[in-house]
């Protein structure tokens, strides 16, 4: 639920609620269909699962998305795992299909779902999957094999050459892993940018990225020039926000040298420093423009 401001409006959740279940929902938010709107992008959305679920559509609503697409669109109950809605496999193909009729220059975010617990895979799936040590390994290499057959669906397109494609998680998972439990790893995510005809090697693995940054680099790599409202910064932007994870008033802040730094308000004793300095900036800008209804650009 946190994935959505944060990854298309760079809204982080630094409160002890989800934004999009906040009183503070009511602001005015901008968001990434709104600002390429202004450079003639149609936008749409897609998620498998029932219309409503975690607030989605309303949300996409509100950023400026021209479309919705979820089970409701899809219109094949049959084809619904009794779960959380329709399985990738059987979504991703439906939206490869409807991407083809928007007009370009378009903008298209698809929330996939079946890599999400209970981890349940289509009976057809079932031999062909690989198992791992985490119950989650299979639902991942089946979401794999699901957009195997999405990108086979798109590969020839006329707009597949001239496209940005992103690729994230929203969360990681639980993992039994010794490795996966440290402070670091419990939010390492994988984030990556693909483009069939630019050379995007300038990205490197090496650089801290974060859901709040994805909106501000994808505006870099449009080439937009106007105002917007981040609390991110663009992987290509020198003066770089602090990289922020946050649970339940507590925050981690991830240095350049991937060390982790804990900090909240009751801590006393947090050595002071540039990123413990920047965060208390950031958080207080945070709040201010929560309550006044600032979250937006004027």
């Amino acid at each position: 639920m946190d994935a959505l401001p944060a990854i298309l409006a760079s809204i982080p959740s630094w409160t002890n609620e989800s934004f999009i279940i906040s009183s503070y929902i009511g602001n005015k938010v901008n968001g990434l269909p709104y600002y390429l709107q202004k450079n003639g992008y149609q936008s749409a959305f897609f998620h498998g699962a029932n219309n409503g679920s975690m607030r989605f559509d309303a949300f996409c609503k509100k950023i400026g998305f021209d479309n919705y697409y979820g089970k409701n669109q899809y219109g094949n109950q049959n084809h619904d795992d009794g779960m959380w809605g329709i399985p990738d496999h059987y979504f991703l193909n439906y939206t490869a299909k409807q991407i083809t009729k928007l007009k370009a220059p378009f903008l298209a975010s698809i929330f996939t779902i079946s890599s999400h617990h209970p981890y349940k895979i289509p009976k057809d799936y079932l031999k062909q999957v690989k198992k791992g040590p985490e119950e989650i390994c299979a639902a991942i290499n089946y979401s794999d094999l699901a957009l195997k057959s999405f990108w086979r669906e798109i590969k020839n397109k006329k707009w597949f050459n001239n496209t940005l494609f992103v690729f994230c998680a929203d969360h990681t998972a639980p993992s039994k892993r010794k490795e996966f439990l440290s402070t670091k790893n419990k939010y390492a995510i994988p984030i990556a940018f693909y483009h069939p005809n630019i050379d995007l090697r300038e990205i490197s693995h090496e650089k801290q990225m974060q859901h709040l940054d994805i909106l501000p680099t994808i505006l870099d790599l449009v080439n937009y020039k106007q105002r917007y409202y981040a609390f991110g910064s663009s992987i290509f932007d020198k003066n770089k926000t602090p990289k922020v994870a946050h649970s339940q008033g507590n925050f981690m802040i991830f240095d350049k040298t991937n060390k982790v730094k804990e900090w909240n308000e009751n801590k006393k004793n947090t050595p002071s420093s540039t990123s413990v300095n920047q965060l208390k900036a950031a958080i207080q800008r945070y709040n201010r423009d929560l309550i006044r209804n600032k979250t937006h650009v004027p």
